[in-house]
C-alpha cells in the first residue's frame, strides 16, 4: 500500500496492532504515534520549599494553578479525586512548577499567577508547551480523517472510537461499524 505521508503509515501501523475485541480512541491512536503530550514528571521533596504548580486536564485541557509544601503528596489528592476543585477533571498533569523557600511568597505567587496578568505570564511561558497541544489536538482529528479515507480492509479502521466513548465515524457508516464491533464482542455506550 503506498501512504501519501509519514503520518498516514505510522496512524495505519498503529490500528493494526488493536486486538480484535479491542478498541482505542482516536486520541489514544494519536498518542501511540508519538505527538507530544503532558507527563507527570519525577518527583522531589525537600524541607522548607514551596511549590506554586500549574495542572492540566487530560479531560478539558484547562488549567489549575495551587501552592503546596509537598508537590508529590498533592498532585497524589488531585488525581485520586480528593481535591474539590479538580476531581470532575482528572487525570491532572504537571506543566509547571516554581520553588520558594518562603511560604508568603510562594502563596502571593500563587495568587499572581491567577490574575489576569499572571495568566498572560502563564501564556508567555509555555508558549512552546501550548502550541505542541494544539498540534496533538490536531493529530486527533488527523488520525479520524485518514482512518475515514482508508480502503485497505486489513487495517481495522473499525476499532477505534471517538474519545468520549462514542462510536464515531466510519467509512461504511457507523451501522455497519456498530455490527463489527458486535461480532468482536465489544460493547459501546
Amino acid at each position: 500500500m503506498k501512504y501519501k505521508t509519514d503520518f498516514q503509515k505510522i496512524v495505519y501501523r498503529v490500528v493494526r496492532k488493536i486486538p480484535e475485541g479491542k478498541v482505542s480512541t482516536y486520541k489514544q491512536v494519536a498518542k501511540l504515534t508519538g505527538f507530544p503530550r503532558a507527563c507527570p514528571p519525577k518527583f522531589f521533596s525537600s524541607l522548607n520549599m514551596y511549590f506554586v504548580y500549574i495542572l492540566q486536564s487530560q479531560k478539558d485541557g484547562n488549567l489549575y494553578i495551587g501552592c503546596t509544601n509537598n508537590l508529590k503528596r498533592r498532585l497524589e489528592l488531585h488525581n485520586s479525586g480528593k481535591v474539590f476543585s479538580t476531581k470532575s477533571r482528572r487525570p491532572l498533569f504537571l506543566i509547571y512548577c516554581e520553588v520558594y523557600h518562603n511560604e508568603k511568597d510562594a502563596f502571593a505567587r500563587e495568587k499572581f499567577l491567577k490574575s489576569g496578568w499572571g495568566k498572560n505570564y502563564i501564556r508567555k511561558v509555555l508558549k512552546n508547551f501550548f502550541q505542541e497541544q494544539e498540534k496533538f489536538r490536531r493529530a486527533w482529528r488527523a488520525v479520524g480523517n485518514i482512518l475515514n479515507k482508508n480502503r485497505n480492509s486489513e487495517i481495522p479502521c473499525h476499532r477505534v472510537i471517538r474519545s468520549d466513548g462514542k462510536i464515531g465515524g466510519y467509512k461504511n457508516g457507523t451501522k455497519k461499524k456498530a455490527f463489527l464491533l458486535k461480532k468482536e464482542n465489544v460493547r459501546i455506550n
